[in-house]
């Protein structure tokens, strides 16, 4: 069977915004195990809630926020494994 990890609100803005250094370690740590296998899921109110705190709260303007998820999801593409 397949194991997903469900990927929340606040790993991806760690991973995101990198303001916390520790946390965006252990986001950016997260991210580095998703496989073909053991996959990440982001649910779209996951995703929508983190377009509302990079514009609300980090006063990103729209283009950077879809730059940085474009980011986001190349990152976090899964690896294959062998």
């Amino acid at each position: 069977g397949w194991d997903v990890i469900a990927l929340d609100t606040n790993v991806l803005v760690r991973y995101v915004v990198r303001d916390d250094e520790r946390q965006a370690g252990a986001a950016r740590a997260l991210l580095d195990t998703l496989t073909d296998t053991q996959p990440g899921f982001v649910c779209r109110e996951v995703l929508v809630e983190l377009v509302w705190v990079l514009a609300g709260t980090y006063s990103f303007a729209a283009p950077e926020i879809a730059s940085r998820i474009t980011s986001l999801v190349m990152s976090a593409c899964p690896r294959r494994t062998a």
